[in-house]
């Protein structure tokens, strides 16, 4: 708590009697005494929390951000340009399944975790939160709305893709020999047979993706620090790709238990109707 030394000082001579242990022992009944002492043990931290929480300038936002964000541009730029000299390069390679499964670990480790791990994480936090970050020094009403949107965006964004894991390609694969061992074909063949598996996952990705933007703008304009929305999103597509693929695997089982339910109920109904109808023109012709 910051206390002007004036203010002090004229408030201890006017309105305030402190004891040895500093123990309030007396105060004068008139109304200013009373505001005096409020603001004398209060006001300050008042005011100090007040200016804490002061919005900063947008210069001084682009002063003290631009360093992290050329950095994280050149790390994005960087590992796109080498993804993409990478893919050139085993571009036979990953024409086949087979062979993608040969080398499934080499790929991995040349292709999958830089993407993975580096350059989504930049090029994605650097289009959606540097905005935020620029735009909001706080978390306040007026920066919900920027979060939400950017969530919503960010979100959306992920709609796209087959969301076909590579073993699912893979055990296609096996199953159908004589089938093409284009992966693309594949997927295409996979997300015809599939469609409420592809559909759920999507679903499930686009709802996941949305809550972990909200949550990465939310801490990322309380900080004020890109490096940790970068550091947040690549946390996630650590863990969370393990835990995205259980939860859409048990979503697609539950809602295909639900279809099949729904079709033997639906069978069950009418066979029971033709049976009570074959019945009563039985019991018509009868009489």
């Amino acid at each position: 708590m910051t206390i002007e030394l004036s203010s002090i000082f004229l408030w201890r001579q006017k309105y305030l009697l402190i004891t040895k242990h500093t123990h309030v022992q007396k105060f004068t009944d008139s109304t200013i005494d009373k505001e005096a002492f409020i603001l004398f043990t209060s006001g300050g931290l008042k005011h100090s929390h007040s200016e804490s929480k002061k919005e900063r300038p947008v210069e001084e936002r682009i002063q003290a951000l631009t360093p992290s964000i050329l950095i994280i541009a050149g790390i994005a730029l960087g590992s796109y340009i080498y993804l993409k000299v990478v893919r050139r390069r085993l571009a036979g390679v990953l024409q086949s399944v087979d062979s993608t499964n040969k080398n499934r670990w080499k790929l991995s480790f040349l292709l999958g975790s830089p993407a993975l791990f580096i350059c989504a994480p930049t090029l994605e936090e650097l289009f959606f939160r540097t905005p935020l970050l620029l735009a909001f020094s706080r978390v306040d009403n007026r920066a919900w709305y920027g979060i939400i949107t950017s969530a919503v965006l960010f979100g959306a964004m992920h709609w796209r893709g087959h969301k076909l894991t590579f073993d699912e390609i893979t055990e296609h694969r096996e199953k159908h020999p004589e089938s093409t061992d284009n992966p693309e074909e594949i997927i295409t063949e996979i997300s015809t047979l599939k469609r409420t598996r592809v559909l759920v996952a999507k679903i499930v990705h686009v709802t996941i993706t949305t809550g972990l933007g909200a949550l990465i703008g939310y801490y990322g304009i309380k900080h004020q620090s890109l490096w940790l929305c970068v550091g947040l999103h690549a946390a996630w597509n650590l863990v969370g790709s393990v835990i995205l693929v259980i939860l859409v695997s048990f979503i697609a089982f539950l809602v295909s238990m639900v279809f099949l339910l729904g079709d033997a109920l639906r069978r069950i109904v009418v066979e029971t109707y033709r049976r009570r109808a074959s019945a009563a023109r039985r019991r018509k012709y009868q009489c």
